[in-house]
């Protein structure tokens, strides 16, 4: 699990502007983590272009504070 609680304070500090998941076929850096070849980061190289498709995005919705929940306050939004 990637540190929810980190990316969280810094999204309330306004450290970070947006969260979004990117869907492993277009995303570059899934092929770091995965044991199998990535077109996407394939025509990140060839290209120097990135091309992602954005599936959901979080909002905050002004909740927050003193939480012991790291999701609580945010809502994962469908494309």
């Amino acid at each position: 699990m990637i540190d929810v609680i980190c990316l969280r304070q810094a999204y309330e500090r306004r450290q970070i502007a947006e969260v979004r998941w990117i869907e492993g076929i277009t995303n570059p850096a899934d092929s770091m983590t995965k044991g199998k070849p990535s077109s996407a980061l394939k025509r990140l190289l060839d290209t120097n272009k990135v091309q992602l498709e954005v599936v959901e995005w979080v909002e905050h919705d002004g909740v927050g504070g003193g939480t012991e929940d790291p999701t609580e306050g945010f809502g994962a939004i469908p494309n």
